[in-house]
Parts: structure tokens; C-alpha cells; sequence
């Protein structure tokens, strides 16, 4: 089986809003990645002729639409599994773009079966694997209203998200929220759980979600902040919907509305 990726990181769509996994085998292409082993399903860059040379497909999905896809509770196995496979093939087709050369010897890197692990010439160098780089997200509570935390940054001021931010280097997980947190809105952090996890092959991050509670309730930040923020703000579940958020299918939006539908069931 095969499913082809654009050079913007978009699978195939069929009528139905679904990936088109083929069932032809992969063809001669300067390019093959095994996305899967059992069954055998490749991926190769698609063909500049255009989507209209694609069978069944009539238009493009691209990560945030293979996501929200994903989080569907109707989504049958075997759907969701196409899913998994065309999110996985568009993270490997952009490492492959993206990683050609050896981080040691700057040799370019030759890929054996699979077109995955990446060896430069040479028994002594290392073998070069695709790249994670994990990043935070979380809701943060208000320690004595029904309100949580949301905020616009300065780089994308269009709308309200969750505070989120990479990992850095000695950190977990857990902490890394808390330094975000503090960093960026200038408030400590308790009782932090997991919530879930969702993977970004666009950009080959995995984000990984958590729930905190504030440590003071007062609305002004206890510390200076690094100023990334255009904006930080208490929002209540009446003020939620009226306000531009992150968009469906990112883990962000899914926290939020989450959220929200708790309380409406109340």
C-alpha cells in the first residue's frame, strides 16, 4: 500500500474527508519510506502532476484535519489506522527532507531499507534516527473560580491558547510546564496531572498536555514575565465560545472544549 505526501505535508483526501492509502505498490521515486511493516504501507513524495492524477482523491488533508480526525469516538479501526499511517507518513517524508546530512561528519546521509535510519560513509558514524522534540501544553485553573487560563501570543495575536512551550534540556516533563508557566505569565504552579498526548509530524514535535492549578489567585502575575505574551487572561466557561481560540484538531482547542463540555453537563 502507499500513500503519497505533498511538499506542503498534506496526504490525499478522499470524497468522504478520509486519507487515500492506495493499494498500488510504491513506485520508482527518489524517496520510499516504510511506514508500517504489517501490512507493508510506503510513502512517497506525491506526484507535481497535481492530486487529480491520484485515484480516489480529491483534495488535501494536512495534520490539523488528520488529528481532529483522529479524536473522532466514531472513527472505526480500520479508519483509524489510515489515520495513523498518513500522520506518520508525513513526519518521515519531511525528515527525510529536512535531515540529509550527518550531524558529525556533515557527510550526506545514504538510507538503507525502510529509508529511515540514515548511516553516512564510514563503520565508525553514528546511525541517524528521526528526530522528536517534545513540547508542553496545559490548562491552568483558577484556585478558587471555575475559570482557566488562556493567552494570545505576540507571535500569532489572532487568538487565545493554552500556555505551552518546548522542553528544555534536563527537564521533565512536569517541569518544564511549571517553567513555562512562570516564564511566561509570571505564576507558580501545583497539583499538575497528564491529560494526553498529541504527535506534530509538520514539525516532528510531540505534544504532550497537562492540568495545574494556579498557586495564587490574585490577576496580576507574582513576577515580571518574558513578555511572549500579548495578552494573559482568566476566562470563564460564559466567555469561552465568544472568544477566537486555537483551532479544531489542535490539542489546544481539544483541552478547551473539553473543559467546557464538563461544565455544561453539570
Amino acid at each position: 500500500m502507499l500513500i503519497y505526501v505533498s511538499a506542503r505535508g498534506q496526504v490525499p483526501a478522499s470524497g468522504d474527508g478520509l486519507p487515500v492509502v492506495s493499494d498500488a505498490p510504491p513506485a520508482a521515486a527518489d524517496v520510499t519510506v516504510t511506514v508500517s511493516y504489517s501490512p507493508l504501507v510506503y510513502a512517497q513524495p506525491a506526484p507535481p502532476a497535481g492530486v487529480e492524477t491520484i485515484p480516489g482523491a480529491v483534495g488535501w488533508l494536512g495534520p490539523r484535519e488528520l488529528t481532529a480526525l483522529a479524536r473522532n469516538p466514531e472513527i472505526d479501526q480500520e479508519i483509524r489506522r489510515g489515520i495513523q499511517w498518513a500522520l506518520r507518513a508525513i513526519g518521515l517524508l519531511r525528515y527525510r527532507r529536512e535531515f540529509r546530512f550527518h550531524p558529525r561528519s556533515g557527510q550526506e546521509l545514504e538510507f538503507g531499507a525502510g529509508g529511515i535510519a540514515g548511516r553516512a560513509p564510514g563503520a565508525d558514524t553514528q546511525t541517524v534516527y528521526p528526530r522528536l522534540d517534545p513540547a508542553v501544553i496545559g490548562m491552568v485553573h483558577h484556585p478558587l473560580k471555575e475559570e482557566v487560563l488562556l493567552a494570545r501570543n505576540r507571535l500569532r495575536p489572532g487568538y487565545f491558547s493554552l500556555i505551552a512551550g518546548y522542553v528544555d534540556v534536563g527537564e521533565s516533563l512536569e517541569h518544564a510546564f511549571e517553567r513555562e508557566a512562570w516564564e511566561e505569565t509570571g505564576r507558580r504552579l501545583h497539583k499538575i496531572t497528564y491529560w494526553g498526548s498529541q504527535p506534530w509530524p509538520a514539525s516532528g514535535s510531540l505534544m504532550v498536555g497537562f492540568s495545574a492549578t494556579a498557586a495564587h489567585p490574585e490577576p496580576d502575575p507574582a513576577a515580571a514575565t518574558d513578555e511572549e505574551l500579548a495578552e494573559i487572561r482568566w476566562v470563564g466557561r460564559d466567555q469561552l465560545l465568544s472568544l477566537p481560540l486555537a483551532a479544531p484538531g489542535s490539542i489546544a482547542h481539544t483541552m478547551m472544549m473539553e473543559w467546557y463540555a464538563r461544565g455544561t453537563r453539570r
